[in-house]
């Protein structure tokens, strides 16, 4: 009786610790300090608040420029611009703004680029949702130009999910058409004994990883290396291959 007594408290214990935890608001300082707190007013020349664990003391005032982030007790979070003018805060921008914006909210962006979600040469169109962790989506159409031994200009369409677990780091699964190639095994039924040559637009799967990083509310860069399947395998070398591609974003 005793036993099960005691497995119960714990099991309770262990129930109620997520809730404690999430009760109180964090204050996330440039510093790299953590201020667990309860938050008594937030305005553009200062934020007010008493300690979490002395309720009955006095409030602090804090420069809002000196806080990155503040999670309240409900799960949302409010991020906090530093001050320009400050030398430090300067590098501070240059180092985090890179990897923040784009991840503290949702947003939908065009993109200009090369590689498979790009459809070779062309245009991206990317919807993403989540902060830290999130998700996204996007197509995106091209151009395969003429070249030497290809006559011919070809649209390219693709496709894809993503998968965001830092930020703007991402693992990206897309399906589309992604290259041109010779197919040498092209039977021509004019002469058995001949093999011709045709032109094949290759289509499958791609799975990349890479970042889309912002060096502004609404312009950044995306990059990102993987491999492409040919599932039709007409390629006379190996049927997986590299990936690459790369671009530049405008968000809103």
């Amino acid at each position: 009786m005793k036993t099960c007594l005691s497995i119960s408290v714990i099991i309770s214990c262990l129930f109620f610790i997520p809730i404690i935890s999430l009760s109180q608001d964090m204050v996330y300082l440039r510093s790299g300090e953590k201020i667990e707190a309860k938050i008594e007013e937030v305005s553009k020349l200062d934020i007010k608040y008493k300690e979490y664990n002395y309720q009955d003391g006095p409030v602090h005032v804090i420069n809002p420029a000196t806080v990155y982030m503040i999670r309240y007790q409900n799960g949302t979070e409010e991020f906090f611009d530093p001050d320009p003018r400050d030398p430090v805060e300067k590098k501070w921008i240059a180092k985090n703004n890179f990897f923040k914006y784009g991840s503290n909210r949702y947003f939908a962006s065009f993109a200009l680029g090369h590689g498979p979600s790009y459809g070779w040469i062309g245009i991206r169109y990317q919807g993403r949702i989540g902060k830290e962790l999130g998700f996204g989506w996007h197509v995106g159409g091209g151009i395969f130009p003429a070249m030497r031994n290809i006559d011919h200009t070809y649209f390219l369409v693709s496709g894809g999910l993503k998968f965001y677990y830092f930020r703007g780091l991402y693992i990206d699964l897309q399906y589309g058409t992604f290259l041109v190639a010779r197919d040498n095994r092209y039977y021509d039924y004019s002469s058995p004994q001949y093999y011709g040559t045709r032109e094949v637009v290759l289509h499958g799967p791609s799975l990349t990883t890479g970042g889309d990083w912002f060096f502004n509310k609404y312009i950044g860069i995306n990059a990102a290396i993987g491999f492409s399947y040919d599932v039709q395998q007409v390629r006379s070398g190996p049927h997986i291959f590299p990936a690459l591609e790369w671009g530049v974003i405008c968000k809103w």
